[in-house]
Order: structure tokens, then sequence, then C-alpha cells
């Protein structure tokens, strides 16, 4: 029984790497001590807390690789989920500067009637009267 701990143990302290945290940081992040992840402690038993925080905090990991190590540590829709948001997100962005360069023509039209209306005023205010040279 102590070797499966090991194994399981074992698995989680990948994770960290595959996120590019440092060993502290993931642990912290999941609410367990790194103690209980080296020397003797690593043949103890594995609390379910520390399993249900690294499913919450980390969704892309595969539990099944976690307590077995059949699979791949990631999830495999997880990879299909992250392109279609980054397809979806792509759409969005593009709509959105499709919008601001609409606004932007609107906003230089506006600007345009704004100066002949002000040139418009500053002429009815202040009229030009000829002047005769008569010599």
């Amino acid at each position: 029984m102590e070797e499966i701990f090991l194994e399981i143990k074992d698995r989680i302290l990948q994770i960290p790497d595959s996120k590019g945290l440092t060993r502290e940081d993931f642990f912290e992040k999941i609410g367990a001590s790194y103690g209980n992840f080296k020397g003797k402690s690593k043949k103890s038993a594995i609390g379910s807390a520390v399993l249900v925080e690294i499913l919450s905090k980390f969704p892309d990991i595969n539990m099944e690789w976690v307590l077995t190590g059949n699979g791949s540590m990631l999830k495999k829709n997880s990879l299909d989920v992250g392109n279609q948001d980054l397809s979806l997100l792509r759409e969005l962005i593009a709509e959105k500067d499709k919008r601001i360069n609409e606004l932007n023509r609107h906003i230089e039209d506006l600007q345009g009637q704004l100066q002949q209306k002000s040139n418009y005023k500053s002429k009815k205010d202040n009229p030009v009267i000829p002047t005769s040279n008569n010599g």
C-alpha cells in the first residue's frame, strides 16, 4: 500500500513542473505541505482534500493519471477546448476591431460636421465688411 501512495505522490510532484510553478507555490495553492511529499512522509496516505484541491485548482489535470498512472497527465479534451476558446476569442477580437473602425469613422464624420458648423458660426458672428479703396 505504501508503494501506491509513493507513486501517487510522485505523479503529483510532476504537476508543478508542468505548470511552471515551484513546488512550494504549487503546494501553497492546493493548501498542502510540501513536507508530506518528501522523505518518510512520502509513503503516507494522501488526503482526499488534497486531491479535491488539485482538481479544483487545476481542472485540466487527469485524475485517473494522478491515481493510477493510466493515460496522460492532462485531460485530452482540455487542449481541444483551449483551441475552441482561442478560435472564439479571435472571432470576438475581429468583431471588436471592426466595430472600433466603424466608430472611428463615425467620430471623424461628426468632427467634420462640427468643424463645418463652427466655421459657419464664426463667419456669421464675424462678418467680413468690405472696405473701399477710394483713395
